[in-house]
């Protein structure tokens, strides 16, 4: 799309203060802020937000411009730049060539054939994960969730040569990074890395103690002369056209990145996927119904996923009202137009998926959790870019097969055993950093649910 010459020179959008913009009115809820944009302000809002200018996309078409058909025109962010200090010039970070030639050394690992040969894992794990529960029981599972998916992600990555203290450095590595993300997304004014801040302390501390276990792992799979089946053979294996291999720095740019991005988004979706669950028994029941029809007492497999329906429209209307990733966000390299406004080389593009997942005009009663409206007429009619939690266009997430097939089988495996009840009635309150995070702890009773076939789950004395 060609500018046009003369397009308006900035749409609606809230007022702020001067300096500050609307930083105060965004840090006291980011997810509310977003919202009351959109509607108040319509399709194409601007902001200025910590000395950037914004413009909040909320209509499909627009999106789309963005993400697919004007995509070379947006790159990544100066946060998403900026974390390249942490995950490598990898997809992640990088943009132009550099990430369309590692989008095409990585893909081959993610083709449906690899990913499906990965579901015995997944099993196996969440099997492990999922023993020590006991009836009756509160438990905390978002810590539940992203441990599993922490060792979901390591031993599909690295196979068989973990360590028993890897998964330990690896989930204090990504606290720390996390709390650093947090931090520096929500502060203007950031100091450069060289600066001694406590923040730069514990990120540095973070890549160290993740570096040292990924450069290990490299480097003995490097040495390993056995057939290998995991993600990290696959890489090690992947050819540009010109017979190039991955050099060392983007290959553990991208293992860093697969692996914090992979279980944290995850974690996150299962998480709110049961907080879910456990304030609709109609839905769980739904779901216990079709665990027990479809397999009937042993666990899982990727066989089994074409006939889990039920459990995939829960899972994409948990995604559609709690995506994990709630927002994309792009810069433009040269003006453009966007729904008639013009928009400046250099300014931010923020894509709220919390904001086009509650439109009405795509979702009746869009703020109820209703898994049964994704029937496969409903998803046919819906915009591409109405539903979008792994994004969309050429950088799309080349892991969201991977996620699906592993939150299918963790799901079922836990409706297998386990019903989850709510045990307050508190509303989820989540954290705007780089993920959307719960602010406090997602607890559920556990109810041991008899399944034939399987053995009776173990009843805790009451305390």
């Amino acid at each position: 799309m060609r500018p046009d010459p003369s397009p308006p020179q900035r749409p609606p959008g809230p007022r702020g203060l001067p300096l500050l913009g609307v930083a105060l009115d965004y840090s006291r809820d980011p997810f509310d802020f977003l919202l009351r944009t959109a509607r108040e302000h319509g399709d194409v809002a601007f902001v200025r937000l910590g000395g950037f200018d914004i413009y909040l996309l909320g209509h499909p078409d627009h999106i789309a411009h963005v993400l697919l058909h004007n995509h070379k025109n947006y790159v990544k962010n100066q946060f998403l730049r900026r974390a390249s200090v942490f995950f490598g010039e990898g997809l992640l970070t990088s943009d132009g060539e550099t990430w369309r030639r590692q989008r095409r050394l990585v893909q081959p690992a993610f083709h449906k054939e690899r990913v499906m040969g990965y579901g015995e894992t997944m099993v196996g794990c969440a099997q492990t994960h999922l023993a020590p529960w006991r009836d009756g029981q509160v438990r905390e599972l978002h810590d539940d969730m992203m441990a599993l998916t922490l060792d979901i992600a390591l031993h599909t990555l690295f196979g068989s040569a973990l360590r028993p203290d890897d998964a330990r450095a690896v989930g204090e590595s990504f606290t720390l990074v996390s709390q650093f993300f947090a931090e520096t997304r929500a502060n203007p004014l950031q100091l450069p890395m060289w600066v001694p801040t406590p923040s730069n302390l514990r990120f540095k501390k973070a890549h160290r103690m993740l570096g040292a276990v990924v450069d290990r792992l490299i480097e003995e799979a490097r040495s390993d002369p056995r057939p290998r089946t995991d993600l990290l053979a696959s890489l090690l294996e992947a050819r540009t056209e010109d017979g190039e291999a991955m050099d060392h720095e983007r290959l553990r740019g991208e293992l860093i990145t697969l692996l914090f991005a992979g279980h944290e988004t995850t974690a996150l979706a299962l998480t709110f996927t049961l907080f879910h669950l456990a304030r609709h028994p109609a839905a769980l029941a739904r779901l216990h119904d079709e665990v027990d029809r479809v397999l009937g007492g042993r666990p899982p497999t990727v066989s089994d996923l074409r006939a889990l329906t039920w459990s995939e429209q829960i899972l994409r209307e948990s995604m559609r009202l709690h995506p994990p990733a709630y927002s994309i966000g792009r810069q433009a390299v040269q003006d453009d137009v966007i729904g008639g406004w013009r928009v400046p080389a250099g300014s931010m593009v923020a894509i709220p998926q919390w904001v086009v997942h509650r439109d009405p005009r795509y979702f009746e009663d869009p703020e109820a959790f209703r898994p049964e409206r994704w029937t496969p007429a409903f998803r046919d009619s819906l915009h591409k870019f109405a539903y979008f939690p792994f994004g969309g266009g050429p950088r799309v997430c080349v892991g969201a097969g991977f996620a699906m097939v592993e939150m299918t089988l963790v799901l079922a495996m836990i409706a297998q055993r386990w019903s989850v009840e709510a045990v307050d009635d508190n509303p989820l309150v989540l954290a705007a950093a780089t993920t959307a995070r719960p602010v406090h702890p997602v607890q559920m009773r556990l109810r041991a649910r008899p399944s034939e076939g399987l053995a009776p789950a173990r009843v805790d004395a009451p305390a």
